[in-house]
């Protein structure tokens, strides 16, 4: 391997490692090169999966996503559900991670498309929309704003708040919008999770601020529209660009996002 590697950087011209002892780190010509390379190499890899798709029309492998704990929970099941019901043959495989993970998850070809919050374009991937979520305020049933159609996040100042572990998109929402107000609010617990969270407001520990798409029929709680600067946040589906999605990918696609809802990728 390693005269193989020689040889291509004599062919090359360029260092594609870094060699510190017995360590070896790719350059940042090698990181190029690799990521250039990488949609070649699968592609080749799925050749005869590729081939059986198109000619037999059967899913050659696996249909693997990547989903957060919200979109896996409460966005997912009723696609997968459809999914299933139109291809009962299929396996999937459901991937939980963080934003930055489902995106390197994506670009090295070790899922097929990832769910997510589209707060902002991503270089290489095409975008598709599926719903907006409101942020909601939820108390308990017996709390004094029980009766509101409205909240700003000043109206909760005089009652204690369950908070969200920093990586929540909402939390860091909330967050910057108090300091641009110079607003404090009474955080008396900070959690990670939605269900967690619906559970101590339910219990009466305080009140929070969630994703409309966490909240059920059978949650036991008054749900408030939280208004003054606080934005909706768009959940879609994120695919590569380069065109090596599986069958099975694109007929979950399909399933999700209709084709007249499909936004266009960002170069």
């Amino acid at each position: 391997m390693s005269l193989q590697v020689s040889a291509l950087e004599e062919e090359l011209g360029l260092s594609l490692f870094d060699r510190r002892g017995r360590s070896l780190l790719l350059t940042h010509v090698g990181e190029r090169l690799y990521h250039l390379a990488l949609p070649l190499v699968h592609g080749m890899d799925r050749f005869p999966d590729t081939f059986a798709e198109q000619h037999h029309g059967v899913f050659a492998d696996s249909l693997r996503i990547g989903a957060g704990d919200l979109s896996g929970a409460h966005l997912l099941p009723p696609f997968l559900q459809c999914f299933r019901r139109q291809f009962p043959g299929a396996r999937v495989e459901v991937r939980i991670g963080s934003g930055r993970e489902r995106l390197r998850w994506l670009r090295e070809f070790e899922i097929d498309l990832a769910i997510t919050a589209m707060d902002s374009p991503r270089s290489g991937f095409s975008l598709h929309p599926i719903l907006v979520s409101r942020t909601m305020l939820i108390t308990p049933e017996d709390h004094p704003l029980v009766g509101r159609t409205s909240v700003t996040v000043a109206d909760v100042v005089p009652y204690p708040v369950v908070g969200h572990a920093s990586m929540h998109l909402v939390g860091q929402t909330i967050e910057a919008l108090l300091r641009v107000e110079g607003i404090d609010l009474d955080i008396v617990a900070e959690v990670d999770g939605w269900d967690i969270i619906k559970k101590y407001v339910a219990a009466g520990i305080g009140v929070a601020f969630v994703p409309e798409l966490c909240l059920t029929a059978h949650d036991r709680l008054w749900r408030i529209p939280v208004g003054g600067g606080v934005p909706q946040r768009a959940y879609g589906v994120i695919t590569r660009q380069d065109g090596l999605t599986s069958l099975a990918a694109s007929r979950f696609l399909d399933i999700m996002v209709p084709d007249g809802a499909r936004m266009r990728g960002t170069p």
